[in-house]
């Protein structure tokens, strides 16, 4: 599902400073087997390329949004990326992928052991100038499940 949304470049800068302010504490979802959902901006997407922003990415858990993390430059993978991975309990998990405040919804069947890549992007941008220097963005986003990876499999 794609989403219409409005910012302006003085917003979309000030994500990179978003972060989570409470350490990380083991939780009883920490334990048992996993799978591994890799949600990732690749380098050639107008949203790392051109507007130069990370998503924020949500465990949706009972109607509530829980902060997983946010994507981060990934400089070791060829061809460089933003990404994140999260490991999940097997069964079906929700999940909101937000960037400047626009929503992407993802749903996942993850079984143990499979890696799931998620491709966030960013799509029919509109650019406009607003007074002084300030840039004004409008952007779709996109978050698109790819086909998941057994154990073993070659990950991209």
């Amino acid at each position: 599902m794609i989403k219409r949304l409005h910012a302006t470049a003085a917003l979309l800068a000030g994500l990179a400073l978003v972060g989570c302010g409470e350490p990380h504490t083991a939780k009883a979802f920490d334990a048992g087997p996993k799978g591994y959902v890799a949600f990732y901006i690749p380098a050639d997407d107008p949203a790392y390329s051109e507007l130069h922003v990370g998503a924020q990415v949500y465990r949706v858990e009972g109607g509530q949004r829980v902060f997983a993390g946010s994507t981060q430059k990934w400089k070791h993978m060829s061809p460089a990326r933003h990404g994140l991975t999260v490991a999940v309990a097997p069964g079906e998990h929700a999940f909101s992928i937000e960037i400047a405040g626009g929503k992407a919804p993802v749903t996942l069947k993850v079984e143990k052991d499979f890696y799931y890549p998620v491709r966030i992007g960013a799509t029919n941008i509109i650019r406009s100038q607003m007074v002084g220097m300030s840039e004004r963005f409008q952007f779709d986003i996109q978050a698109t499940p790819e086909t998941p990876i057994p154990p073993g499999g070659k990950r991209p």
